[in-house]
């Protein structure tokens, strides 16, 4: 088993830092998460209640980093709303936020009373929510007088509903374990057993064997003398009231009478219904349109766009009354005001302490523009971001949070490494390319030398399945590639499935498809591969039933024309490879000098990772040309090159090589012998091919 060996300092290793590199990490997490992962945002979700105080952690996130959506329509607010929610005008609102807050706050009865926001993954449904229900709610008090809002995250509803496979079973679940316990803690707020008001209205709205007994009760008590008869009659009176408690009726009458009397608006949120199965989400839904029709309660589900379609092709129609007319929140916005709230933090920081390069104090007037040059240039690249999340913004940030993270601002790069890719450096605009991918691919954990190592959204190692017979090691190259050569056409899975199985001939049937379905999942779950049927594949999922076409994403097309020629790719995947003869003992040391000394010795870490890459070509050409051997072997070496190869009847070893050789053919970089010693390698290579092909 190989020696793991990383290119980045471990956590055990970290380089000393200043006052300004210790401000600038502490802030990364803080800028970059979204509200869910927010560290002094607690669970909205208490007994199946909203929970109404807003922390500080909260107020802070909402009033510095988040971003309402915006179109080209400007956000009316009505005057007599103004006049009864004044403070809405000093808030930022949004379309979005404008639909929610009319929606509860309509007092119209015909209107529609439920609304579903559908959106693609980690676009804002639930922040949307908590920024409109949270915080809105407490900053402005008129709202939070008449507003109660029941949220209900469903995933923790998900096993006993999708346990439940008949509509009664579940109607009498979400009746007497959801819906009314969250009900009646409202009731009990406004509503005592001693309090006649209500009671007398009861009777008078609702015709129930309650008034019938009532009415006789009391005309008992009015006509017995005695005490002890008097405390009989009341002792029943007050059994009647308990019991007729436990009745749905008067749960939907106690609830109107709140409304009306006390003038509040109750609004469920269904949030996450994705948990569900399909059937759940279904009955749920009927559950809420047969509550509607006793009530006059409001409600809003949220659900996925794929979600969405899954349940109306499922039940051939649609099943949400009214979709919020959703306003896209736009990510470079959100990158932009982080990274402006990040120039402010580090500004200030850098005031109070000066930064000491060489031994040398510069204080902030000297450093002033560079930080914003940064931060501003951070914030414009977002291409390769946008490509990595596959429009899923909670991805987005993920990425923006490990670029940041990533030693774009160790010392070393001050006035190195990061400004000599561009002639003027107070012209920079955007972080050169490269930059941005080495963050993503390779920057700040432990790849290599640390066990623990971080998912990255969009980032998986398509050269290896280690996966046994070792001629699977090549499916994702073999899959992707199929895809390429269908010019954007949805293909279906089990063609794909057919096609590989008889190219290879390597194993029985059961094997194959266990290597081939993981595969899929996996490719789908990265970005790599887009289905019109699902977004990604979960546990609950069956993809071998639940994905019948895909296709290759612009971010699987990136992987196999860019990617897997990068050399930060190559360095990553090298030790995550199905490879017995590797063993890098000793490059730790090697290392950690590289980084220790007073200026980063590029030279020394780059030759270190050179003669890493010409040890792993040398394994991996082995795979390579035993994989074509077989398929040579089974007389279709001419099919592979044609439909299911990348490189023009070549190696992807040797186009991988030639790759390393045009990046670090320079003096910038030296180390001239060992890329000698590549070019060596790749004639060799070469010439091994061509006896293969000739033999």
């Amino acid at each position: 088993m190989k020696t793991k060996n990383s290119m980045i300092p471990s956590s055990r290793n970290e380089l000393p830092t200043n006052p300004i590199f210790d401000a600038y990490n502490n802030l990364i997490i803080d800028l970059t998460s979204d509200f869910n992962s927010h560290h002094d945002v607690k669970v909205l979700f208490d007994d199946g209640l909203f929970t109404y105080q807003l922390t500080l952690g909260q107020k802070n996130f909402f009033e510095n980093l988040y971003v309402v959506g915006k179109d080209d329509s400007f956000v009316f607010i009505p005057e007599n709303v103004k006049m009864i929610y004044p403070e809405l005008s000093d808030l930022r609102i949004g379309k979005n936020e404008w639909q929610l807050i009319d929606f509860v706050t309509s007092e119209n009865f015909e209107m529609t009373r439920l609304v579903s926001i559908i959106t693609p993954i980690g676009r804002g449904k639930t922040t949307l929510l908590s920024y409109t229900f949270l915080y809105l709610r407490e900053m402005v008090p008129n709202l939070k007088k008449r507003v109660i809002p029941i949220a209900i995250n469903c995933h923790g509803i998900k096993a006993p509903l999708n346990d439940r496979v008949y509509k009664n079973e579940t109607f009498d679940f979400l009746l007497t374990s959801v819906f009314k316990p969250a009900l009646l803690k409202i009731i009990d707020q406004f509503i005592k057993i001693t309090d006649n008001a209500f009671w007398d209205w009861y009777c008078e709205n609702y015709q129930t064997t309650y008034g019938h007994k009532l009415h006789s009760y009391n005309d008992a008590l009015n006509e017995v003398t005695t005490d002890q008869e008097k405390d009989f009659y009341r002792s029943q009176i007050f059994q009647l009231k308990n019991e007729e408690q436990d009745k749905e009726e008067y749960l939907y009458s106690a609830i109107e009478y709140v409304k009306k009397t006390y003038k509040k608006e109750i609004v469920f949120i269904f949030d996450n219904m994705d948990f569900l199965s399909i059937n759940s989400i279904q009955f749920l839904i009927e559950f809420v349109e047969r509550i509607k029709g006793k009530t006059s309660l409001k409600f809003i589900l949220t659900l996925r766009e794929i979600t969405s379609r899954k349940v109306s092709e499922a039940f051939r129609g649609t099943l949400f009354e009214t979709m919020l007319d959703w306003v896209p929140v736009n990510s470079i916005e959100v990158m932009n005001r982080r990274c402006n709230l990040l120039n402010e933090s580090l500004v200030s920081e850098a005031e109070r302490n000066p930064i000491v390069i060489r031994n040398i104090k510069i204080f902030v007037s000297n450093v002033k523009e560079l930080i914003l040059g940064l931060t501003s240039a951070i914030s414009n690249s977002t291409d390769l971001i946008e490509l990595f999340a596959n429009n899923n913004m909670r991805n987005e940030l993920q990425l923006f949070r490990i670029i940041l993270k990533s030693g774009l601002l160790p010392e070393w790069s001050l006035n190195t490494v990061l400004f000599q890719f561009s002639d003027e450096i107070q012209e920079i605009k955007k972080i050169p390319t490269y930059i941005v991918l080495e963050s993503i691919v390779t920057n700040n954990y432990g790849t290599y030398i640390d066990s623990k190592k971080r998912a990255v959204p969009g980032l998986i190692n398509i050269l290896s399945t280690n996966k046994t017979p070792e001629i699977l090691d090549f499916l994702y190259l073999l899959v992707l590639s199929d895809l390429m050569k269908h010019d954007n056409n949805d293909i279906l899975v089990k063609n794909i499935n057919n096609r590989l199985f008889h190219l290879l001939n390597c194993c029985d049937r059961e094997i194959f498809d266990e290597s081939f379905y993981d595969i899929i999942t996996s490719l789908l779950n990265a970005g790599l591969l887009v289905s019109s049927e699902v977004y990604e594949i979960s546990a609950s999922d069956n993809v071998r039933t639940d994905v019948k076409y895909i296709n290759i994403s612009d971010l699987g097309r990136f992987y196999m024309n860019n990617l897997i020629y990068n050399y930060n790719y190559i360095v990553f995947v090298k030790d995550n490879i199905n490879l017995k003869e590797i063993n890098f003992e000793g490059t730790i040391e090697t290392r950690i000098i590289s980084y220790s000394e007073n200026r980063f010795n590029r030279q020394k870490y780059t030759r270190l990772n050179l003669i890493n890459l010409t040890r792993f070509f040398d394994e991996f050409v082995k795979k390579e040309l035993e994989f074509l051997t077989h398929i040579k072997s089974q007389e279709k070496l001419l099919q592979y090159f044609d439909f299911y190869s990348s490189v023009n009847k070549s190696l992807y070893t040797v186009k991988m090589i030639d790759s390393i050789i045009r990046f670090f053919d320079n003096e910038r970089f030296g180390n001239s012998d060992v890329l000698d010693e590549l070019k060596s390698q790749k004639k060799t290579i070469n010439i091994e091919f061509y006896k293969l092909l000739q033999n």
